[in-house]
This record gives C-alpha cells, structure tokens and sequence, in this order.
C-alpha cells in the first residue's frame, strides 16, 4: 500500500530518471564492460545530486532562476562525467 512505505515516492521518482541516464551514458558509449564504475552507479550518483540540488533550491525559496540551476548542475555532471571517464 502506498501510503505505508515512506521510500515509494523517492523509488517513483528516482528510478525512471536512473534508468534513462543510463540509457543516455550507454548512449555515450559508456558500458559496464569497459568502466570501473557501473553506469548504474554513476546514473544514481548524477540523479541524487539533482534533486539534493533542487531540494536546496526549493528550501531557499528558489533564489535564482531555474536556468541557472540547470547551468550549475551541466558544469557539475559535465566535471563529474569527465573525471568519470578518465578513471
């Protein structure tokens, strides 16, 4: 029952966006033949700093506009995947 498992709304929410970044870094050419680090691991570490991103932005009452959060948050995965790629 939905209402009984506090973890069901993060599990809808976070698992769809998990599984197309996946999709996307396969995309990419990243493949859990040839990455250290699981393409499903990276997935959820890119994913739980989104919304710890927009969590902090909604509990500071949204101080700058969504565009420049998507702006941080590209600058922050692009570095992120870049390093990612180099391990």
């Amino acid at each position: 029952m939905y209402g009984q498992d506090p973890n069901i709304g993060l599990t809808m929410l976070v698992r769809p966006l998990v599984d197309r970044l996946e999709r996307q870094l396969d995309t990419m050419g990243s493949s859990d033949d040839t990455d250290e680090i699981p393409r499903r691991l990276m997935a959820n570490y890119l994913v739980s700093a989104l919304i710890a991103l927009l969590a902090e932005w909604l509990i500071e009452d949204m101080p700058r506009p969504p565009a420049v959060l998507e702006a941080y948050y590209q600058a922050l995965a692009d570095t992120t995947l870049k390093r990612l790629a180099k391990i």
